[in-house]
């Protein structure tokens, strides 16, 4: 090898580290980004199975469709989520996954009781939680007053000042604003759920996603919400019995700081 074929030899072996360090980052990348949508799919299939829980006894009871579009709503909520668990990566978890959302659909088709559905649903959403594992609480207490503020700003024009659903554009909407004072649905929901909702919106209503809002915001909102179709007291007693006792928030979580909503 002449002097100006080993000059060029060497500049070649010079270049394989940033080559390999490219490469490596590149991966690295990929990687990152695989992970965070399978995360975002993950959390997505958990919102589809708590909407399946909460209202499905909206659409049928005893054997009989209520409303056919809630319904329809219910079966589309239930295949996706199937759907969707089959695009995640296998694990030790995966056939019985496959094999409790295969349940949900089929009870969702013959019309089983709310509380049927209900339980497979939940049950399903949990064991999506501990399968592929994402955070279900802030990183740190949300300021409710802040989610008052972004209450009024940012939903109050369809869910109405006071979060009953007779906002000014409630009429114009199908289907209508959910009324977020129903204590009843509000004890079906978690603080995690209404969390998933702002930031992903749900599909086929005219409630869009507010994911552009940092994750601060949309928890603050969340437990806004959450305190709704609750008063005084017995509002920050029960927002942190549901913070602790569902996991939806740190236990950290005091009676004053949740008293300021």
């Amino acid at each position: 090898m002449n002097i100006r074929g080993a000059s060029m030899f060497c500049r070649v072996l010079s270049r394989w580290p940033i080559a390999l360090l490219l490469t490596i980052s590149a991966l690295f990348t990929n990687f990152v980004h695989a992970a965070e949508a399978f995360d975002a799919k993950a959390r997505q299939i958990w919102q589809l199975l708590d909407y399946v829980a909460v209202d499905y006894g909206g659409a049928v009871d005893d054997g009989k469709v209520l409303n056919g579009s809630e319904y329809a709503e219910m079966q589309e909520f239930a295949a996706t989520a199937e759907r969707q668990l089959g695009e995640l990566p296998q694990g030790p978890a995966t056939q019985s996954l496959r094999e409790q959302a295969a349940s949900l659909r089929e009870a969702v088709a013959n019309k089983a009781t709310a509380v049927a559905v209900a339980q497979i649903a939940h049950e399903l959403a949990a064991a999506v939680q501990r399968a592929y594992p994402f955070p279900v609480a802030p990183a740190k207490v949300p300021d409710l007053s802040r989610g008052a503020q972004l209450f009024q700003a940012q939903c109050a024009s369809c869910h109405g000042a006071q979060g009953r659903g007779d906002g000014p554009l409630a009429a114009t909407l199908d289907p209508k604003p959910t009324d977020l004072t129903d204590h009843l649905r509000a004890q079906e929901r978690s603080l995690f759920a209404l969390h998933q909702v702002l930031s992903n919106g749900v599909t086929g209503t005219a409630m869009p996603s507010f994911g552009a809002l940092p994750d601060d915001d949309r928890w603050a909102t969340a437990f806004f919400v959450g305190s709704l179709s609750y008063t005084g007291d017995f509002a920050c007693r029960t927002l942190r019995q549901r913070a602790v006792c569902r996991s939806d928030a740190p236990c950290v979580l005091s009676a004053d700081e949740t008293g300021r909503a």
